[in-house]
């Protein structure tokens, strides 16, 4: 919340009277890339509404992953989502830090989240570790056939 009130006061401040909206606090500017790009309001309605529904699918699919994870008796999954994509928890928290991106962008959410999506993507590569010591071979071939982040558009056989 505070980050939007920061981002208008230093572009403000660098760019003076070059900011051509009226009103910098209104709602709808907030949308930093619509506003600093001239959309419309009816443009930036729809840049809230693309970020909520980014979020919406990195949630169901983190809300997935954790259910199969949790229901399976500390067996591999390999079924459901996990034929499509190794971590979708993860893939899950990138979607929605970029739809919060899409949706409420500061200056200081665009500067931090490089460094938060490098920090996610290291937790996964330790936690195969571990569960390549639980299951050995059979994560293996699991692991040669199924993406990490990015899903495959085929199930994995």
């Amino acid at each position: 919340m505070y980050g939007f009130h920061l981002t208008i006061y230093v572009l403000y401040s660098l760019l003076g009277s070059e900011i051509t909206f009226a009103d910098p606090f209104q709602h709808l500017n907030g949308h930093l890339l619509g506003t600093l790009f001239g959309a419309n309001d009816f443009a930036k309605i729809l840049i809230c509404m693309a970020g909520g529904f980014v979020m919406g699918i990195g949630l169901v699919m983190m809300g997935n992953g954790w259910k199969m994870i949790h229901e399976s008796k500390e067996e591999l999954v390999t079924s459901g989502i996990y034929s499509y994509i190794r971590h979708p928890q993860y893939s899950g928290l990138f979607l929605i830090s970029v739809g919060m991106l899409i949706q409420c962008s500061t200056l200081l959410t665009i500067l931090l989240w490089p460094f938060l999506i490098f920090a996610y993507y290291r937790l996964p590569l330790k936690e195969e570790r571990d569960v390549l010591e639980m299951f050995g071979n059979e994560y293996l071939n699991y692991k040669s056939s199924v993406p990490a982040f990015i899903p495959k558009m085929s199930r994995q056989e």
